[in-house]
């Protein structure tokens, strides 16, 4: 189909109509005129469609951590973490360059930034104060309040469920 230019923040990349049929569907749905687009074969954008960094990765520990601060039972699902890591120190995860599980390698993006979503509970809806209140006590950085980390991986594949992670 022909290329289609669309922002993806502040970058403009090239993109191709998935389906005119369903893309009427959610119009009607929405009570807006939108397409349904891929990204371009051609396009190198990390995270392709994504506001960031394709992965967050979480350590058990880390969201341990908080909860011990806060003195409240935090379900790590309140993060959305792609990759939750057993085993490793609190925070450990901020700290990798670079890691590997099975043949892929991630590299470090930058500290995932927090908003209030994080203080709704995932289950029940119910908005509350944690764990922004606590973050403001030890995870405030200047562009915001950081916990877990973005990683970018080398190329595409398959990891599993108690695969080993190597630091490297």
């Amino acid at each position: 189909s022909e290329t289609i230019h669309v922002k993806v923040w502040k970058d403009e990349v090239a993109a191709h109509e998935v389906s005119s049929d369903v893309a009427a569907d959610i119009s009607k749905l929405l009570a807006k005129r939108v397409k349904l687009v891929r990204i371009a074969d051609e396009v190198d954008r990390p995270g392709r469609f994504s506001d960031n960094q394709p992965l967050l990765v979480l350590t058990e520990a880390s969201v341990k951590g908080l909860e011990e601060r806060a003195k409240a039972s935090l379900s790590i699902v309140r993060f959305r973490p792609n990759i939750v890591i057993r085993e490793a120190p609190a925070h450990a995860e901020d700290e990798w360059p670079f890691f590997k599980i099975g043949k892929l390698m991630f590299m470090r993006g930058k500290p995932c930034t927090r908003c209030k979503i994080t203080q709704v509970h995932p289950l029940t809806g119910e908005v509350g104060e944690e764990p922004l209140k606590t973050f403001m006590t030890y995870r405030k950085l200047e562009k915001g309040i950081a916990f877990g980390c973005y990683y970018v991986n080398d190329q595409n594949g398959d990891i599993q469920v108690g695969q080993k992670l190597i630091v490297t």
